[in-house]
């Protein structure tokens, strides 16, 4: 029970250093002081909160969100994945930042842009936003087995 406070509080703490960039000082010195209070502290170097929830690489048994929406446990790509598309927000935002995880969460288009969707575009938007003509997400498999964003791998189990 006590990793699991100490997974908390490292969450929080990385909410708190966002936030204190936003000037709330104030209020992230009196969570940081409840904290404290609390003695639990944080997860150190080397330390983790992982479970293993029984996941395997079979068929029923993956990470329901890997075999929702990446690939099954025969290795073949889901219909939910193949819709799954970016928005043109998100994209504009990584490039206006020079982001470099966007080259890891995204593939480009044929004509070598990335290109989302736009939110709320109704499907009969014409073929300016369809599979073909917009960024996917990459996966472990299009990402030399890296973990592309949300998806690492169908037993993932890791929490910090």
């Amino acid at each position: 029970m006590t990793r699991w406070l100490k997974l908390a509080n490292t969450v929080k703490l990385r909410a708190l250093l966002r936030q204190s960039q936003a000037g709330t000082g104030a209020y992230v010195q009196a969570e940081l002081a409840k904290i404290q209070a609390e003695g639990s502290g944080f997860l150190n170097a080397g330390e983790s909160a992982n479970v293993q929830p029984g996941y395997l690489v079979t068929a029923g048994k993956q990470n329901p969100f890997w075999e929702a929406y990446y690939r099954t446990a025969a290795g073949i790509v889901t219909a939910n994945f193949t819709d799954l598309r970016p928005t043109e927000f998100i994209l504009s935002e990584y490039q206006r930042l020079n982001d470099p995880r966007l080259a890891r969460l995204y593939a480009r288009t044929s004509a070598g842009q990335y290109r989302g969707v736009v939110f709320g575009a109704p499907a009969t938007s014409g073929t300016t936003f369809n599979r073909a003509n917009t960024s996917t997400f990459l996966g472990p498999r299009e990402n030399n087995n890296l973990a592309g964003g949300f998806l690492r791998a169908p037993s993932s189990r890791r929490c910090s």
